[in-house]
Order: C-alpha cells, then structure tokens, then sequence
C-alpha cells in the first residue's frame, strides 16, 4: 500500500533511498530501555514508529498501535510484529494541537 498524501509519499521514498527501514539509532540499548519504561500489558499509541524498529521491544508485551505517514513502513511493522497500524498525517491531525501547546 502507498501513502495517500504527498508527504507521505516523499518519506516513502526518503526511507528506501536512505536505507532507513529497519534500521534505526542505537536500538539495541534504546529498544530495551523504552520496553522497561512502557512495561507491559498497556495499550500503546507509537506515534512515528514507522516500521517498528523500535516497536518491536515491547509490541509483544502491549497492545500497540502504531501511526506513521509511511504506508510501506507500517505494511512491514504489520506483516512482521504484533501491532495494529494505522496512516497518520500530522499536518492533519486528529486532535487539535493547541491542547499540546502548539498553536
């Protein structure tokens, strides 16, 4: 499945030309830490967690939603982990960002 905004497509195509699916900085030691700090048996929205990278520490302990404008990346975070995903485009947000300080 391909994004549906423009953005989405562009980060797409930024992901594969840069090699960044599965891949991501330090996940060795920054996966563990977030899956001691989430614990377990919770319901979880990872907001940019594209293809579950990270996710993947505490996707199977958790309920996990994750949301990314990246359809590629959420197919693979879908097909290979225990998650649910969902196509978010935050310059469209779903809730109003002034609740978050961000006018």
């Amino acid at each position: 499945m391909k994004s549906k905004s423009p953005v989405g497509t562009y980060y797409e195509q930024h992901h594969a030309a840069g090699s960044r699916l599965r891949q991501t900085f330090m996940g060795d030691i920054r996966g563990p830490m977030f899956a001691s700090w989430i614990g377990t048996e919770k319901i979880v929205l990872d907001l940019g967690g594209r293809d579950g990278s990270l996710t993947k520490y505490y996707a199977d302990s958790n309920r996990v939603t994750i949301g990314d404008i990246d359809c590629v990346a959420l197919a693979y975070a879908k097909e290979h982990y225990r998650v649910e995903t969902m196509e978010v485009n935050l310059e469209v947000a779903p809730f109003d960002w002034t609740e978050f300080g961000r006018v």
